[in-house]
């Protein structure tokens, strides 16, 4: 990728916004740049521990490592979101992030040289600071729906952060693209297969949704407040 292509995908990231030529220079000569296929993998334990992952284009899940090379899916992540080390100082436990779609592409920063741009540049740290709150605020969220609702409701908060992030307005539906096996959904509400496959089908019937390998179609309806389920 040229340096100027590279330039113009750091400017679009939320973290950098207020950043100077002189200083997204300085962060992309401590950065290496990845472009994944998709189903490429990256295992992120404490053995891998130096390093933080910025997505700039595409979609990666995050996934626990379980035995026999099986996963269990923990999030789904998008452009502008981090994972790795965000503490920069942390135990990571045994994970993979892979990508999801084909030209997905990351930037991979060394733990040290990255707490030193932060040390350096006070707009950077404040950036840093603001992207680490919101993700805390969303797993806090997601944790009181995932403890308080059962899995119809899980379902169409998931949906519904999807539809905000990639959904397509189809009139009175939202389209939205399905890179997610029918395991990885299950996987994130913390359900069976079997039981997944059951609650698509219920839902399917009453109109709400239509769910195909590659493509979801859900009802605009589903887009109202979640706790009023």
């Amino acid at each position: 990728m040229s340096e100027e292509m590279s330039s113009l995908y750091l400017k679009k990231q939320s973290i950098f916004e207020g950043l100077n030529e002189t200083q997204l220079n300085r962060v992309y000569a401590i950065s290496k740049v990845h472009n994944l296929k998709k189903n490429t993998r990256i295992v992120i334990n404490n053995f891998q521990s130096n390093r933080v992952y910025l997505i700039v284009k595409g979609k990666m899940k995050i996934a626990n490592s379980v035995k026999n090379d099986i996963q269990s899916v923990k999030d789904i992540m998008y452009p502008g979101e981090m994972f790795g080390n965000i503490s920069l100082n942390g135990f990571l436990g045994e994970e993979y992030a892979e990508a999801l779609v084909n030209n997905t592409i990351i930037y991979c920063f060394g733990v040290n040289e990255f707490k030193a741009l932060l040390e350096n540049n006070h707009r950077l740290a404040l950036n840093y600071a603001g992207l680490i709150s919101t993700k805390l605020n969303s797993l806090k969220e997601r944790y009181e729906i995932w403890t308080r609702y059962d899995t119809r409701t899980k379902l169409i908060y998931l949906l519904q952060k999807w539809a905000l992030v990639e959904g397509e307005d189809a009139g009175q539906s939202i389209i939205l693209n399905n890179y997610l096996s029918l395991t990885d959904i299950a996987d994130i509400l913390s359900v069976s297969r079997q039981f997944m496959h059951t609650l698509l089908k219920e839902m399917s019937s009453s109109g709400m949704i239509k769910y195909g390998r590659t493509q979801i179609e859900m009802s605009k309806s589903l887009l109202k407040d979640i706790y009023s389920y």
